[in-house]
């Protein structure tokens, strides 16, 4: 799925910084180099932390009255930075990803907004529930971390609230020992010829290597955070390479089939360091041409390897690619969910 943006307008006048978001459906083109203009990456860590800021303040005192009111789509932008800021690990490496996802109602006035008091209350008591409830529910992480989170108007209830999805990437924090070598296509099957290195797969193995070339180091003590995060699902036969398919890198993403008489033995399970090689060449140009299609910059992917059984028994990779403007924060590090 493939979700519009926000465009984020940083404009400097008279020394002023004023930071403007547009809305989050306005699909835009925008480039943003990692850290072109530290002007700009200051207002926004400057408009993140005065958000924050209020919303503690708001939530510790509910008699205030509100400072402002929020449009769905602005306050979905605002939260959704703020928690990408406060709560998501983009530096970490890790052996497992699950992205799950819930929805909530945000409760809009006669105006169609909602103020501050009660976004905070929305914050705190509603959508980081949601969230934890949403990574508790996955089995078999014994170092859960948050990665992303993508929030999205997805409607309107029926008396005029907002209706908002909350998607949050999830990570085990683990090593992931890169080996140039032949690897089962998926199912955590380990290296061909033996369940040595399981449950590492090909498909773990690009995951890293795309990270790897996607995302620069940030300078020491620093991290990266992302705001306007979008995400893609890359169909693996959409780029044909070999009109007359063998199960043999016929296209751009891996993709063998039962169809048409085919076979699906050991051989075709097993990808070779050439075809390893390959498709990561592949993989990591989808990447790229995301950021560019986007303006965005690459944060995560997710990458595995599943058998599917209709219309016919097939093997594939999965491919979700997950972007959003970069920036860089060297003070706060980041909070625990959980606490």
């Amino acid at each position: 799925m493939k979700k519009t943006l926000i465009l984020l307008s940083i404009i400097l006048t008279a020394g002023l910084l004023w930071l403007n978001g547009c809305k989050k459906e306005t699909a835009v083109q925008q480039q943003n180099t990692t850290v072109t203009d530290n002007e700009a990456n200051e207002a926004m860590l400057q408009h993140v932390l005065n958000f924050k800021q209020r919303m503690e303040y708001s939530y510790k005192h509910p008699e205030m009255r509100d400072g402002e009111s929020f449009t769905a789509p602005d306050a979905v932008y605002e939260l959704e930075a703020l928690l990408n800021f406060n709560f998501c690990y983009t530096d970490i490496e890790v052996n497992k990803k699950r992205f799950v996802s819930t929805q909530i109602t945000m409760p809009l006035d006669d105006m169609g907004k909602i103020g501050e008091s009660k976004l905070a209350q929305l914050y705190y008591e509603a959508i980081i529930d949601s969230i934890q409830a949403r990574m508790l529910s996955i089995t078999g992480f014994d170092n859960m971390k948050l990665l992303l989170v993508d929030l999205q108007q997805t409607g309107t209830a029926d008396n005029g609230d907002a209706i908002v999805s909350i998607g949050a990437l999830v990570g085990n924090e683990g090593n992931v020992v890169l080996h140039n070598d032949n690897w089962r296509y998926g199912e955590n099957a380990g290296l061909c010829g033996s369940g040595n290195l399981a449950p590492e797969d090909a498909a773990t193995q690009l995951d890293a290597r795309v990270t790897n070339a996607m995302v620069p180091e940030p300078p020491n003590g620093c991290r990266w955070f992302y705001t306007d995060v979008v995400y893609e699902y890359i169909n693996p036969t959409q780029d044909t390479l070999d009109y007359t398919p063998d199960n043999y890198i016929d296209y751009k993403i891996f993709y063998a089939t039962t169809e048409g008489g085919l076979i699906i033995d050991d051989d075709v399970k097993c990808l070779s360091e050439y075809e390893m090689n390959t498709y990561e060449g592949y993989y990591i140009e989808y990447a790229q041409n995301y950021e560019t299609e986007t303006g965005l910059k690459f944060d995560h992917c997710i990458i595995t390897g599943n058998p599917y059984f209709e219309p016919a028994y097939h093997i594939q990779h999965d491919y979700f690619i997950y972007a959003g403007n970069r920036w860089l924060e060297c003070d706060t590090g980041v909070g625990d969910i959980f606490n």
